[in-house]
Parts: structure tokens; C-alpha cells; sequence
């Protein structure tokens, strides 16, 4: 399990994470174009935009998310995920993005 140190570390960022925080981009906009093809709801389809338009604001949150949902993981188990399990993680995180970009409770 990770030390809220490590974790915070994560977020805060270093040259050991970036890529991390690169993948979970991608995976974000990934994630929205998909939502984009098949969401007619508002809030979701601004979420998705507001990705595609702020790549690093809203994909930030999204590596918060993923952090944190990880944080019975060991700081290496985080950071060595694959692409297919990153992809899923983010991907269940979206509801949870969405509602926090849209200031839903």
C-alpha cells in the first residue's frame, strides 16, 4: 500500500510519473471521443468537450482519480499499470469526472 506521501508525490509530479500522467491523458481523450460517439446527455458531452479542449486541466483530474482509486496499490503496481488496465480504470472513472465537472453531487 502506498504512503499518502507517495501518493501526493504522484500528484505533485517528477519525471517518474510523467508518463503516467501522459498515459492517463491519452486514455481521457480516448475516453471522451468515445463518449462523444454514443452520449446524448449534456453534461457527459461537455465533459467530453471540455477534455478535447483543455487536455491537461481535465485529464489532471482524471490522474487524481486514478491515483486515488489505486491507493491500496504499491507506488510500482501504479505506475507500471498497462495500457488495457489504465484504459478500464479511466474509463470507470468517467461518471465520476463527469459529475465533478459538472458540479453534480
Amino acid at each position: 500500500m502506498a504512503l499518502y506521501i507517495e501518493l501526493y508525490n504522484l500528484y505533485a509530479g517528477s519525471a517518474d510519473t510523467d508518463e503516467l500522467r501522459n498515459r492517463v491523458y491519452a486514455a481521457t481523450a480516448i475516453a471522451s471521443e468515445s463518449l462523444l460517439l454514443i452520449s446524448t446527455d449534456a453534461g457527459e458531452v461537455a465533459w467530453a468537450n471540455a477534455v478535447l479542449s483543455s487536455q491537461a486541466t481535465e485529464g489532471g483530474k482524471m490522474f487524481q482519480l486514478i491515483v486515488s482509486k489505486n491507493n491500496g496499490a504499491t507506488i510500482e503496481q501504479i505506475t507500471s499499470v498497462d495500457d488495457a488496465a489504465l484504459q478500464a480504470q479511466v474509463d470507470s472513472e468517467v461518471p465520476s469526472a463527469v459529475k465533478a465537472y459538472n458540479g453534480v453531487v
